[in-house]
């Protein structure tokens, strides 16, 4: 410990934990990483880094290691979809469930999936839909965003047409990003 109450730390490694607000001036930080937790000022992996100032000194070694989540957070553990067509010439309804198998909660959902050929979406509830053919995306609407763990679910459903001689379903979903298992 230096007479001012700071330390020195030459390639050592910090795990979990909180450093907020420090400023160095004149020191060096050499190859030192932080995971998890929050480092304000210092080189984190997983984390957040935030301001922090360095006058004087010089850093070497350090990596940020980060990345960002588009359409919701917290990909499930698992998931099931559930998809229930009710179909006649030329139209079609669709009541589609998704189960959270997984132990985490996911807030926000995005779940993808593509309609067999010549179906196309008229009119949506309970999400939103985009586009209303081909690979197709379903977005959770504001009282539905949320799908608890250990199997919590969220329904949404639409009205459609279709042409052909044969009407299908489809047959893979993801939920942000991650496989479904389909029924």
């Amino acid at each position: 410990m230096a007479p001012d109450g700071g330390s020195t730390t030459t390639g050592g490694t910090t795990t979990g934990g909180t450093t907020t607000g420090g400023t160095t001036t004149g020191g060096t930080t050499t190859g030192g990483t932080t995971t998890g937790g929050t480092t304000t000022g210092g080189t984190t992996t997983g984390g957040t880094t935030t301001g922090g100032t360095t006058t004087g000194g010089s850093t070497t070694g350090g990596t940020t290691t980060g990345g960002s989540t588009t359409g919701g957070s917290g990909t499930p553990g698992g998931c099931k979809v559930t998809y229930n067509p009710n179909s006649w010439p030329g139209g079609f309804t669709a009541d589609v469930t998704i189960t959270n198998t997984g132990s985490t909660a996911v807030n926000g959902w995005t779940l993808g999936y593509t309609l067999p050929s010549g179906q196309t979406i008229s009119n949506v509830w309970n999400a939103n839909i985009s586009p209303s053919s081909g690979a197709v995306k379903a977005t959770n609407v504001s009282f539905n965003g949320q799908i608890p763990a250990n199997g919590g679910t969220a329904n949404f459903g639409y009205q459609g047409t279709w042409t052909g001689s044969t009407f299908s379903k489809p047959t893979s979903f993801t939920l942000n990003g991650a496989t479904c298992t389909a029924s």
